[in-house]
Formats: structure tokens, sequence, C-alpha cells
């Protein structure tokens, strides 16, 4: 399984900034901190931040299993399911609302480019495909510093294969010979036959 909230802070890093404008930077790495749902709370900082919460995951479909021979000495059992994540991504203005036009054109760029080509090629490189991304909301709070704080936020939502795999027993050959045997109706006539299996296992 990968990292998804790796690839979304790539994804932030890469894209939440515009190279021609000096007044919209890169974001520093300390800028961009990941937290869990009991920790989005907007943390004090004279800069504007960016939060990433994993949400969750929801399975689609029914899982998927395989056997396969490779390379051709084993023989692997593979399971596999389709998973959908749901990022979302808080994007705020240093406090006290300073530079909020800048914060709110950052969360309007993610949306514009989870939508495109460009990101469906970035997250194919991370082992993700990007499905869409959500409108911008606006969810302006007070911050830990009690500062009123522009805050802004998409959620992008991601699919991923997650497959396991193990080693299974197998054999290479089976030798089939017949035995003399007996029924209960032939035993005192005629000899009757049997069909038994020598199966030669081969365990990895």
């Amino acid at each position: 399984m990968n990292d998804v909230m790796d690839a979304v802070y790539d994804f932030i890093k890469t894209y939440a900034y515009d190279p021609n404008d000096e007044s919209l930077p890169q974001y520093a790495d300390d800028q961009i901190i990941r937290a869990g749902l009991n920790e989005a709370s907007a943390p004090k900082a004279k800069t504007e931040m960016c939060i990433l919460i994993h949400l969750g995951t929801i399975r689609h479909g029914t899982n998927h299993y395989q056997l396969h021979n490779a390379p051709s000495d084993a023989l692997h059992t593979s399971t596999s399911e389709l998973v959908e994540h749901i990022v979302q991504v808080d994007m705020l203005s240093a406090e006290p609302l300073i530079r909020q036009a800048v914060t709110a054109r950052r969360a309007q760029l993610i949306e514009m480019i989870a939508r495109s080509p460009m990101a469906v090629d970035f997250f194919k490189s991370k082992g993700f495909n990007i499905l869409f991304a959500e409108d911008v909301t606006v969810i302006n709070q007070w911050d830990d510093t009690k500062n009123y704080t522009a805050r802004y936020s998409v959620k992008l939502r991601l699919e991923e294969v997650v497959t396991y795999t193990v080693n299974s027993d197998y054999f290479t050959k089976v030798k089939v010979k017949s035995v003399r045997a007996h029924t209960a109706d032939t035993r005192a006539n005629e000899p009757g036959y049997l069909l038994t299996e020598n199966i030669d296992n081969n365990h990895l």
C-alpha cells in the first residue's frame, strides 16, 4: 500500500504556487503539516500554513483473487481490492488574515490542477489515480491563539489498487495407477479395480 499522505504532500509542494508570480511563493517544508482528525485545529503561525487530513478510506466493488506462477518454480496467491482515499487539504492565511487572497488562490490552484491531466500523470507516478477534487469551501475560524484565520478547504479523492501476495503449495506431477480391489457384490466372483493417486508434492 502506497503512502497517500506522502503523495498529496508532494502534490501540494509542487503545484500550490505560481513559479511566474513572486507574490505566490512555494510552501516551505515546515508550512505543510500532516494532522489527524483530532489535530485539525489551526496552529499558531505567523506565515501561511497547509494542513493535510486523511479523512478515511472506502472499499469499492468485490475483492479479486488470483493464482499465478511467476517465476515458473513458484506458485503465488494474491488478493486485491480497489480503495478510495479522501484527503482534506486546508490552507490557512497568516494571522490575522494577512494575505488572505494569496491563500485563496492557492486553494483554487489545487482544485483546478487536481482535475487536469497534470494531476493524473503526477499521481500515477505515486501509485494512485486522482478521481476528482471537490469545490473549495471557506471554513474561517479561530485558531489556537484566538486569532481569526481564513481557512480554505479542498477535498481530494484518489483511488488505489491494494494487493497482497503469498506463496502457495503446489505439485509438479501426478502419477495414476490401478490397484486390484473388490466391492461387496463382486468380492466372491470377480476382481475389481480402483484408481488411486500418488502425488509428488514439491512444496516451497
